[in-house]
């Protein structure tokens, strides 16, 4: 334990690193005989001490060593303590308590996606159909009832029939299926001769929050402090230096309602910390300063921009603009899709589309989203549960939802668009 530890301190503080095949090897071999132990550590206040493993002098060193080196590393706080305090009783009473597992059959093969929870991938609480309203409530779910089953401590037999395990079992999938960025089909085309025209147009207006997402987060540096009106750094001038002072690395975002309603806060980190409030004024004002007038263009892309590459700046007493228009103007004026023409999804039988049901509770419809790519409009499409009042006036429906799942580094959207509309051919 003690090597394995300070294999992951080395990991940790020299990026470059990388551990040798047979450290690796001996750390699969430690998990895997850890694994079949018919023993386990009596740590726990309610755990019935069976067996008294003595712990030479050597072992009581080393598992102290590790618990010193786990601190060191870092882990979650409950982790740390239970380690210091097996150390410790190691220590204090030459031998550690330790209390048999059951004896029932434990499962023989873990599933691949079993290693997705919260700790990785805070998205999974998007495509978890149930759980609760909150994502505390989801996680809950997830790590108290299927991440978080020790099978050396519970009885597991028919555990994945269990339908609170089946439904987190879904929403693991779904996240394997995104991490290692599989191949996904394109949408099929509707057979020759079911539709009357190629592509449908769309003309929808836009969100003045589109320009906050097209551009995303900056990342800037400001002294600590911020800047005084003379010009100097505040936490400069109360270390009784004369230099820029220490810096702090920033977010700074447009606003979703009004673009100049710029956002700063800390990056987040996994240390408890307030990622808004513990900015100070001056410093905020030094962030928006630095995003208005110290960097040229920024980047924005979004799949609602038209193609080809756009930039957003500030201009004194306009704001901000896309490509030098006015960004009201911009989101005023809209934009059109060009949606082809796509055969109806297998969950939606001969097109109808039940809109009476959120879509992200519907699993097939998750599970074909995850196997396709790309955007269309399906022929002939009718819900499936009219309303009972409809309007004798001809209508078009449009809605586009836009979901974004923070499940890799990289933030994947997903876009799904519905359009009823009373031209008999669409």
């Amino acid at each position: 334990m003690a090597a394995l530890t300070g294999l992951a301190l080395a990991m940790a503080r020299i990026p470059a690193y990388e551990p040798p095949r047979c450290a690796v090897v001996a750390a699969l071999r430690l998990v895997a005989r850890a694994a079949l132990s018919p023993l386990v550590v009596a740590w726990r206040a309610d755990d019935v001490e069976q067996v008294q493993l003595a712990m030479p002098l050597a072992a009581q060193r080393e598992l102290q060593q590790a618990a010193s080196l786990l601190r060191a590393v870092r882990s979650f706080e409950g982790d740390m303590r239970m380690f210091e305090g097996i150390a410790e009783a190691a220590t204090q009473r030459a031998a550690l308590g330790m209390r048999r597992c059951g004896a029932a059959a434990q499962p023989t093969v873990m599933p691949l996606c079993h290693l997705c929870d919260q700790h990785c991938y805070r998205g999974i609480a998007h495509v978890l159909n149930g759980g609760g309203a909150s994502f505390g409530a989801r996680f809950e779910l997830v790590f108290e009832h299927v991440t978080g089953a020790n099978p050396r401590r519970a009885d597991l037999r028919g555990f994945e029939q269990r339908a609170e395990v089946a439904r987190v079992r879904f929403a693991q999938e779904c996240v394997l299926h995104f991490v290692p960025r599989q191949p996904r089909t394109q949408l099929p085309r509707p057979p020759p001769g079911e539709a009357a025209a190629e592509t449908l147009v769309v003309a929808l207006p836009l969100d003045l929050g589109v320009l906050a997402a097209a551009v995303g987060p900056v990342r800037l540096k400001v002294r600590e402090g911020g800047v005084s009106e003379g010009g100097g750094s505040e936490g400069g001038r109360k270390g009784g230096g004369g230099g820029r002072g220490r810096e702090r690395e920033v977010l700074v975002m447009l606003g979703v309602r009004a673009p100049e309603d710029e956002v700063v806060m800390l990056p987040p980190a996994r240390a408890t910390r307030d990622l808004f409030g513990s900015l100070s004024g001056a410093e905020r004002a030094e962030a928006i300063h630095q995003l208005r007038s110290s960097r040229g263009p920024l980047p924005a892309r979004s799949p609602l921009l038209p193609p080809g590459s756009h930039t957003a700046s500030y201009h004194e007493g306009e704001g901000w603009q896309l490509d030098g228009e006015v960004w009201s103007a911009v989101a005023a004026r809209g934009c059109e899709l060009h949606l082809p023409l796509v055969a109806a999804p297998a969950w939606a039988a001969g097109g109808a589309l039940d809109l009476t049901s959120p879509l992200l509770g519907n699993d097939a419809a998750l599970r074909e989203a995850l196997a396709a790519s790309g955007d269309g409009v399906v022929p002939q499409a009718q819900a499936a549960h009219p309303s009972p009042s409809p309007s004798p006036a001809p209508f078009t429906f449009t809605l586009i939802l836009t979901l974004t799942l923070a499940l890799a580094s990289n933030p994947i959207t997903l876009t799904l668009a519905l359009a009823l509309t009373s031209n008999p051919n669409l």
